[in-house]
């Protein structure tokens, strides 16, 4: 049977049957969900190590690759991504839907943990973030104070705020920004003939 022909012979068919098709959406889309924020499923792991001073090639094969080549035994993981940047190693793992986001970061802290000791002395250690659905919610702290300077007020942070905020349930994530951190500059004088890497051991 030809169905244009069918629709052009009936047409008081074709029009009941329209309108039944749009009165069925119009109820239909009270009923559907609606989310601002849907939830979507990923798994996803960053790994942020800060080695300040260091050239973007040094992060690159001191820090970077050595984590990555680390990690990529890691079961579940579909894909791994990286940047180095000066003083500053960034990975990024994307694991299979299907894998347990708690479960993946201490997949990865474990196998990290395993390499700690071939990283350079002078970096700090791997910061491990869970990046879900959730993470989109940011909530901004700021800290001020009439009795110590700003390097005093964020060694308190750090010493005192950062571990108790990242403790709390639904906490992804913690990270102290506009800070500012002590410096030590030690100025080498040529005619002692001494190494850059003698005075540094």
């Amino acid at each position: 049977m030809n169905l244009s022909k069918f629709f052009i012979d009936k047409p008081v068919f074709c029009t009941v049957l329209a309108i039944f098709i749009i009165l069925l959406g119009l109820l239909s889309l009270d009923r559907l969900p609606l989310r601002q924020f849907p939830d979507i499923d990923r798994t996803e792991i960053t790994i942020d190590t800060l080695y300040p001073g260091a050239a973007s090639s040094i992060v690159e094969t001191k820090i970077t690759e050595i984590i990555e080549g680390q990690i990529s035994g890691i079961d579940g993981i579909e894909s791994i991504s990286s940047v180095s940047r000066d003083g500053r190693s960034k990975i990024n793992i994307e694991f299979i839907s299907d894998k347990d986001i708690n479960e993946a970061a201490n997949d990865v802290r474990d196998s990290i943990s395993r390499i700690l000791n071939n990283l350079p002395k002078d970096s700090e250690p791997p910061e491990i973030s869970k990046i879900d659905s959730d993470t989109d919610a940011v909530m901004w702290l700021n800290l001020t104070s009439n009795d110590i300077n700003q390097l005093q007020l964020t060694d308190y942070a750090q010493r005192y705020i950062v571990d108790r905020l990242s403790v709390l349930p639904g906490v992804a994530k913690v990270r102290i920004s506009g800070g500012k951190k002590k410096i030590i500059k030690n100025l080498v004088r040529s005619d002692f003939a001494i190494a850059i890497q003698t005075i540094c051991n």
